[in-house]
């Protein structure tokens, strides 16, 4: 799979603070990459820089066969002159203009002869559900709606490469569901290479191809969407990504994983990728850490005191200490039914247990993050999945 969009030891400076470190990605060529991130991370200065909206300080920004931004060289190309379509969070769509002028802008200053033009607003607004809208102003319209004049909007150049700025952020829940499958679509549809933006890790897995994952200005971990979810290679990751349970461990000589708390509590799971004595992680989900059923094995079943718990709606969140280890797990409504049991109760008795596979490990020094994770083909480092 060929790279389309290159963008190699990047770096974005205002004054002196950094927002992008010598970044490395490589986006391949008809690909949907998410970059995700908190706030502040340098998620959309990096797409904002390969927009041509922002200029590096340094390293270099590809589009194709063409270099649009290189300080060293002091080469820089316009948006303009970039090839991109972009959706921004905010819409950006302009209050005086119709559904229909709005689409149909872009092609007008690109002097697109009138019939075509028509032609391919009618297709766009057809695309996107908005046939019925087309003499609307954006002031008579959904948030939702408005986002889908954007989109339409952005793709009326035919551009190259489309890129997403947080484009679900304002809308409600639903809205956001319903949005990001359409644009999974719009993107397969039209075959453009893509990159977007997001804090929501649920948003970046249902409509990539890859994701990047981006803290405090550096890309720390690269692939895709199942490896990145189940396999964090450094504590912040597994802490972003909501693995509610992060526990210090050293594995033995059987591989078997031993609490390195000082409250000598062993962990009965077993990894051929534990390193003995090596200090590491595992990284457990609240789903991950459940009631024992009633004919689970003897050997599985570890012994823990409830703590509290928590009822939010169809789920039970609970903490339980276990060998002076505090865990926290969940039971779903449709599980205690099944089972016939009672939500669990501070002070109660239970046992607990854990996955005997897909339990995420990585070495307790991978908080450094992986090294130039720039691309589909790199593997996460330093982590295993038990």
């Amino acid at each position: 799979m060929s790279t389309f969009i290159s963008v190699a030891g990047a770096a974005v400076r205002y004054g002196r603070q950094t927002a992008v470190r010598s970044l490395d990605l490589d986006v391949p060529e008809g690909a949907l990459v998410t970059l995700l991130g908190p706030s502040g991370c340098g998620k959309t200065t990096t797409l904002r820089t390969i927009a041509g909206l922002e200029r590096l300080a340094a390293g270099e920004v590809r589009i194709g066969d063409k270099v649009v931004d290189a300080p060293a060289a002091r080469t820089f190309v316009g948006p303009e002159r970039r090839s991109i379509g972009m959706v921004f969070q905010n819409y950006a769509l302009w209050p005086q203009m119709t559904v229909r002028q709005n689409v149909a802008y872009p092609m007008k200053i690109q002097r697109v002869r009138g019939a075509e033009r028509r032609r391919r607003t009618d297709e766009l607004l057809g695309m996107m559900g908005l046939d019925g809208y087309a003499d609307r102003t954006p002031a008579r319209l959904s948030g939702g709606q408005q986002q889908r004049v954007a989109i339409a909007r952005a793709l009326a150049r035919d551009p190259r490469v489309l890129l997403f700025d947080e484009p679900l952020s304002n809308l409600d829940a639903r809205l956001r569901r319903s949005l990001r499958a359409e644009i999974r679509k719009v993107h397969q549809d039209s075959g453009t290479t893509s990159l977007f933006v997001t804090h929501d890790h649920e948003e970046a897995l249902a409509v990539s191809d890859y994701v990047g994952v981006m803290l405090d200005g550096d890309l720390v971990q690269f692939g895709d969407p199942v490896e990145v979810y189940s396999r964090p290679t450094n504590r912040r990751i597994a802490d972003f990504f909501g693995f509610d349970n992060l526990i210090d461990v050293t594995p033995d000589a059987a591989a078997q994983v031993v609490v390195a708390t000082g409250t000598g509590a062993v962990l009965p799971v077993r990894s051929e990728t534990a390193l003995s004595g090596v200090p590491s992680v595992v990284a457990l989900r609240r789903d991950q850490v459940r009631l024992a059923d009633v004919d689970e094995a003897p050997g599985r079943r570890i012994a823990a005191t409830v703590e509290t718990v928590a009822y939010v709606g169809g789920l039970t969140e609970f903490d339980a200490r276990y060998d002076g280890l505090l865990l926290r797990g969940s039971v779903d409504d449709v599980t205690l039914r099944r089972h016939r049991r009672s939500i669990p109760v501070p002070g109660e008795q239970v046992d607990l247990v854990l996955p005997e596979e897909g339990v995420a490990l990585f070495r307790g020094d991978g908080d450094a993050g992986s090294p130039n994770p720039s691309g589909p083909n790199v593997p996460p480092v330093a982590a295993g999945v038990l």
